[in-house]
C-alpha cells in the first residue's frame, strides 16, 4: 500500500515483528488491536511451535461499503472490511478478529504445508486438489478455535460462530450430491460465487466440521495426549520444512499414525463419501462435553415455505423438499407482491405471508424482466431451522478434561 495516510502500529514476539496497516476512513483503537492480536498470535506459535516467516503485515483496506474479503501471503495478509464506521464495533470487530486469525495461519496451513499438487505452483493452469478441506477446512476450524484458546472469544461468541457452522451445513444440500474431496476438486470451477444450486459444499464449512470430528478422533484414542495440533505441526516439519508437498494419503496416514487406530471409516464416509456428518458430529461434541439443537426461527418463509429471501427480496435459497420447491419458485426471483399487496420490505413480506399462511397465497415476482404469479402454502413441516451449540449440564470428569485439553480454558470459565 503506496499511501500518505497509513494507520499502522507493531507487535514484537519470539523476534517477529508484526505489522497492523490501516488504510481507509477508520478510526483504530491501537491498544486494543495490540492486546487481541498478540492473544492469538501467541495461540497459533504455541502450537506450531516456529514461524514460517520473518515479520508479517497485515494489510487492511478499510472500505465505505459492505465488504469482507481476505486473502493469504506466505508474511503478509489483504484482509478488506467495510464500512468504516462498524469495524471496531463488537460485532463486526469479531469478524476482523476472525478473518486476521484465520489468514495468519494460513502461512503455516497453504503457503507452507502445500498439497502436491500445488508444489510447486503451475500458474499456467488451474492447479486441482482434493486437499481443499484440508487447506480451508482445517484452516476454518483453527482460526475460530485459537481466538476460543487465547480468551478472546468467551463461550457464547465462540458457539455464535458453531451456531453459524452448523446452519450452513444442514442449509447446503450439496451435501448430498457432492463429496468433500468433490468439491474440493472443483471449487476451480465456479470458486466462490454460487454456481448450480446444491450441486457442492464448502470446503469451509464441511472442511471444519470434519476437522474437528477428526481432532476429536485423535484425542479420543490417545486419552487426549494428541491431537490434530500434532498432526499439523508434523506436516510443517516432515513436508513443508522440506519443500515437500504432502498427497490426501500422506494427510490419511499421518492421522492414523498420530491416534494410532485407522480413521479410515472417516475419510471413506466423509471426505470421499456423501454420508451425514450429522450423528458423528454430535458424538464429537459429546466427547467435549458440548451439544447441538435445533432451534426454530421465526421467520415463517424458512420454516414453514423453505424459502429464503435477502433484505431486496430476492430468493437466495430454496429447501428441495418445500412448498417453495413444489411451486417452481427459482433462485434470484424478485418477490413484488403477496396476494395483490405490494411490498417494501423483508419484514412485510414475512407478517404478509404468516396472514394468509393459513390459506394458498399468490405471490408477484419478478424473473428476468418479467412478472410472474405464483401460487404457494404453508406447511406443517419445519424446513430451514437455527442451531444452536451449548455446554450440556453435567458433564463426567472425563467430558471436562477432554473440554480443558482441547480449549485450553477451564470448562467452568
Amino acid at each position: 500500500i503506496a499511501s500518505d495516510s497509513l494507520q499502522s502500529t507493531t507487535i514484537n514476539f519470539e523476534k517477529r515483528t508484526f505489522h497492523l496497516w490501516f488504510q481507509g476512513i477508520c478510526k483504530p483503537d491501537f491498544g486494543k488491536l495490540k492486546k487481541d492480536f498478540e492473544g492469538f498470535i501467541k495461540a497459533q506459535y504455541k502450537m506450531m511451535k516456529d514461524f514460517p516467516f520473518k515479520s508479517y503485515h497485515f494489510l487492511f483496506q478499510i472500505l465505505p461499503t459492505n465488504f469482507y474479503h481476505g486473502v493469504e501471503h506466505l508474511e503478509s495478509t489483504v484482509i478488506a472490511l467495510g464500512p468504516g464506521y462498524k469495524v471496531f464495533n463488537s460485532d463486526f470487530y469479531d469478524e476482523l478478529m476472525g478473518v486476521s486469525s484465520h489468514e495468519l495461519f494460513h502461512s503455516w496451513n497453504i503457503k507452507s504445508i502445500r498439497p502436491t499438487e500445488m508444489m510447486p505452483y503451475d500458474y499456467e493452469k488451474e492447479n486441482y486438489s482434493p486437499l481443499g478441506y484440508v487447506a480451508e477446512g482445517v484452516t476454518t476450524y483453527y482460526g475460530d478455535l485459537f481466538l476460543y484458546r487465547s480468551k478472546f472469544f468467551d463461550d457464547s461468541r465462540y458457539f455464535k460462530n458453531l451456531n453459524t457452522t452448523l446452519l450452513r451445513h444442514f442449509h447446503n444440500f450439496g451435501r448430498k450430491n457432492k463429496s468433500l474431496a468433490e468439491s474440493s476438486l472443483e471449487t476451480w470451477l465456479d470458486g466462490y460465487v454460487r454456481g448450480i444450486p446444491d450441486r457442492k459444499v464448502s470446503i469451509y464449512v464441511e472442511g471444519s466440521i470434519f476437522a474437528l470430528i477428526i481432532d476429536v478422533h485423535i484425542r479420543k484414542h490417545t486419552d487426549n495426549k494428541k491431537s490434530l495440533d500434532d498432526v499439523m505441526r508434523k506436516l510443517y516439519t516432515a513436508f513443508a520444512k522440506k519443500g515437500k508437498g504432502f498427497s490426501d494419503t500422506d494427510y490419511q496416514s499421518l492421522v492414523n499414525k498420530v491416534s494410532a487406530k485407522s480413521a479410515d471409516r472417516l475419510f471413506k464416509n466423509y471426505v470421499w463419501g456423501k454420508q451425514s456428518m450429522q450423528a458423528e458430529l454430535k458424538k464429537a461434541l459429546n466427547y467435549l462435553g458440548l451439544d447441538f439443537r435445533s432451534v426454530p426461527t421465526t421467520d415463517i418463509l424458512q420454516l414453514n415455505f423453505g424459502l429464503k429471501v435477502d433484505d431486496k427480496l430476492m430468493i437466495t435459497n430454496i429447501h428441495p423438499d418445500s412448498p417453495a420447491m413444489e411451486s417452481q419458485l427459482s433462485l434470484n426471483d424478485e418477490i413484488q407482491a403477496v396476494n395483490n399487496i405490494k411490498l417494501d420490505s423483508k419484514e412485510r413480506l414475512i407478517n404478509w405471508s404468516d396472514y394468509f399462511g393459513d390459506d394458498q397465497i399468490d405471490l408477484l415476482v419478478k424473473r428476468d424482466g418479467l412478472l410472474k404469479s405464483v401460487k404457494i402454502q404453508k406447511s406443517r413441516k419445519k424446513f430451514f431451522q437455527n442451531y444452536e451449540v451449548f455446554k450440556i449440564s453435567s458433564p463426567s470428569k472425563a467430558q471436562v478434561k477432554a473440554f480443558e485439553k482441547w480449549a485450553h480454558r477451564k470448562m467452568d470459565s
